[in-house]
């Protein structure tokens, strides 16, 4: 069962519209609708959101030697020796540091007889077995002649 309370936009707004307002002119009525809860239902009661802290109440914590980018969002240096290298995000500049820096890096090795070939990258290994090789390669015969080709 459904009851309904109407009221005009004038009694809802506490500050009075101007003389030309719409909603002033032809007092629009607004309908709230109103439920009756049932014996066993009890009515919820809206907590307001948290508000986010902040550090001195206004702006990202400023901290020294960090850098920032537009956002705000602190930049991630490289802290390498003449590496001016920074990024936002963590798994960025690992990445960065083992490329360029040989800094934790896992190396993987090809593991074929006499051969010494090591790579940061596991896809750089099946390459070089590809290409060097001819592991896991599918050949490509011509019909018309004796060409073949990977």
């Amino acid at each position: 069962m459904e009851n309904t309370t109407t009221t005009t936009t004038t009694e809802m707004n506490s500050k009075p519209r101007g003389k030309n307002s719409y909603e002033t002119r032809l007092e629009i009525p607004r309908v709230t609708p109103t439920i009756e809860l049932e014996e066993h239902e009890q009515e919820v009661e809206k907590v307001p959101a948290r508000k986010k802290r902040t550090s001195q109440g206004s702006g990202p914590k400023r901290i020294e030697g960090m850098e920032r980018d537009k956002r705000g969002n602190i930049m991630k240096m490289c802290g390498v020796d003449g590496c001016e290298y920074k990024t936002g995000h963590v798994q960025t500049l690992k990445n960065h540091k083992a490329a360029k820096h040989g800094i934790n890096v896992v190396w993987f090795s090809c593991g074929e007889d006499n051969c010494e070939y090591k790579a940061k990258q596991a896809i750089s290994i099946k390459k070089h077995k590809h290409n060097v090789h001819d592991i896991d390669v599918v050949w490509h015969h011509c019909d018309l002649c004796e060409l073949k080709a990977k």
